[in-house]
């Protein structure tokens, strides 16, 4: 399976960390005065343990401040990725990110002591990176995962299945960003085979993203737009979940993701969930769930009609709620809490024997 080649970033060296940190640095000297009347600053203790749970790619002097503080105060600095998309699959991309992306990856590699990603199939992805692109320091790192939550027994907004407007015959869906890398063009192409044999609709739930142009511009003009076509590109919650209650079956056929929580939701709605083969999928939703090749709308066909015939027998193609494959935040945030201890641990270990090592190697040069 090839990724598509369209869409590039157009990226260039000289974009790199376009995007300063000259922000931080005057809100901080703004706030700093006012600041002491309310917070108190941080101070590390040896045995601290910091990690960069969210995107810091536009502040390279923070990182550079953590650091040292790394090395000052004894503390421990992790990094967690979502995914390596600007990377691995930088035509999937907008310039601007990959430039931002790979200045605050190059910086970041050097500093931290332990990574920890939101899935197994992102860890495997770094490391595979590491190990083709270094720096070698950095392949020694320990890194960790954890799974993300998902609060789906917790109420949302009333809102039921006929909220919606009216839908004929069998109903697909889909939920994303509309973007390249979402794959909406194979899903629309699966569609349009199964419309000249099958009563079925189509609902696309997702904002539209980046390079959404052609796909924006190929729904607003489908002839079946309002009739067996519904694009919701400002859903709320109670609106997705009543697209999930309605729904006879559910595809997800990214390219790539970095976990695929639209999967699990869809499992524990009891939707059937047709997913592209990718490993990060087949992690998420295991045996639950029907796989394609993203880059055969033919084979997404096959499989659609498949569960189609079922229902047209009268069989029911729902399922009882996979629960089990949904945690809560509360239990992903202990997951998340105790690989960090794990991973901090021994990245611990580790430099105590480089040390160990290195003390041994000058004793022995003595």
């Amino acid at each position: 399976m090839e990724l598509p080649k369209a869409a590039p970033s157009e990226f260039s060296p000289e974009q790199e960390r376009s995007n300063s940190d000259a922000f931080y640095r005057l809100f901080g000297l703004a706030a700093r005065p006012l600041g002491w009347l309310f917070v108190e600053p941080v101070r590390f203790r040896p045995g601290d343990i910091v990690v960069l749970v969210d995107s810091t790619w536009d502040s390279p002097a923070m990182l550079e401040a953590l650091f040292a503080a790394s090395e000052r105060d004894g503390i421990q600095v992790g990094a967690m990725l979502h995914d390596l998309f600007p990377l691995t699959i930088p035509q999937m991309c907008q310039a601007s990110t990959v430039a931002g992306y790979a200045g605050w990856f190059r910086q970041m590699v050097l500093g931290v002591d332990f990574f920890i990603t939101n899935s197994a199939a992102t860890t495997r992805a770094l490391q595979k990176y590491l190990q083709e692109s270094g720096p070698a320091s950095a392949c020694r790192l320990p890194a960790g995962n954890f799974r993300l939550g998902a609060e789906l027994r917790r109420p949302v907004a009333r809102s039921s299945p006929d909220s919606l407007p009216p839908l004929s015959g069998f109903v697909v869906l889909a939920v994303g960003t509309i973007e390249p890398r979402k794959n909406y063009q194979v899903i629309l192409d699966a569609f349009d085979l199964l419309c000249d044999k099958h009563d079925v609709s189509l609902v696309i739930v997702g904002r539209p993203g980046w390079s959404s142009e052609d796909m924006l511009g190929r729904l607003a003009g489908h002839p079946q737009k309002g009739s067996r076509l519904l694009h919701l590109s400002d859903a709320d919650d109670g609106t997705l979940a009543a697209c999930y209650q309605r729904a006879d079956a559910l595809v997800c056929a990214s390219w790539a993701e970095g976990f695929g929580l639209p999967i699990v939701e869809g499992l524990c709605h009891g939707a059937p969930v047709l997913a592209s083969d990718i490993d990060v999928f087949r992690e998420v939703g295991g045996d639950a769930c029907r796989y394609f090749a993203p880059d055969r709308p033919n084979a997404l066909a096959l499989e659609l009609e498949q569960v189609l015939e079922q229902w047209q027998k009268g069989i029911s193609v729902r399922q009882k709620g996979a629960f089990d494959l949904a945690i809560s935040w509360q239990d992903s945030a202990a997951q998340f809490r105790d690989e960090v201890l794990r991973l901090a641990a021994a990245a611990s270990q580790s430099t105590d024997k480089v040390a160990s090592a290195a003390l041994s190697q000058q004793k022995s040069d003595a």
